[in-house]
């Protein structure tokens, strides 16, 4: 009885899988420059004009995007990448399971210019004759020390020797 319920079940959900198929459709094409060669890394984005809701992706390698299980209706498809003006194709209208080519063409637009810092220790500190080193919590967790001994870490900095002839055979560097 469980058995063929079951089966029931995987029936009518495989039939309204194939069901709502139907009444979806897809948008593709290749976002090009004005010169005609391929863009890649570029924003295409679908909207729904009655519903407002959006699709979004991203072009490959080649230009290349699609836009797939679409809602019939009619789309706005916009293209988008820094550096271009933004491209739009209106009034793109999604049949069942039908697959709409858009290509899009991008000009060149006003430049913006983004100016990112980021935080990195300078290779060479010229403020200072001092040398540091921190050793993280990874480190001391995985080092073999004899008697757990945190002195023995301080070898791991660059320039660091022990005392020769120190009076505390632990404790000089």
């Amino acid at each position: 009885m469980k058995l063929t319920s079951c089966i029931a079940a995987a029936v009518l959900l495989s039939c309204a899988s194939a069901s709502a198929q139907q009444d979806m459709g897809a948008i593709a094409g290749v976002v090009r420059d004005s010169t005609g060669g391929v863009l890649p890394g570029v924003r295409v984005t679908a909207t729904a004009l009655a519903t407002t809701i959006t699709a979004e992706t991203i072009t490959n390698a080649e230009g290349l995007y699609t836009l797939p299980a679409l809602k019939i209706g009619r789309y706005r498809v916009t293209a988008e990448l820094s550096g271009f003006k933004r491209a739009v194709a209106d009034e793109v209208e999604i049949n069942a399971q039908s697959r709409v080519r858009v290509d899009l063409q991008l000009e060149l637009g006003a430049m913006t210019e983004d100016v990112s810092v980021k935080a990195e220790a300078p290779l060479l500190q010229t403020e200072t004759s001092s040398l540091a080193h921190v050793i993280r919590e990874e480190e001391i967790k995985e080092l073999p020390l004899n008697g757990r001994n945190f002195q023995q870490l301080a070898v791991l900095s660059a320039g660091v020797l022990p005392a020769a002839g120190h009076r505390d055979r632990e404790g000089g560097f």
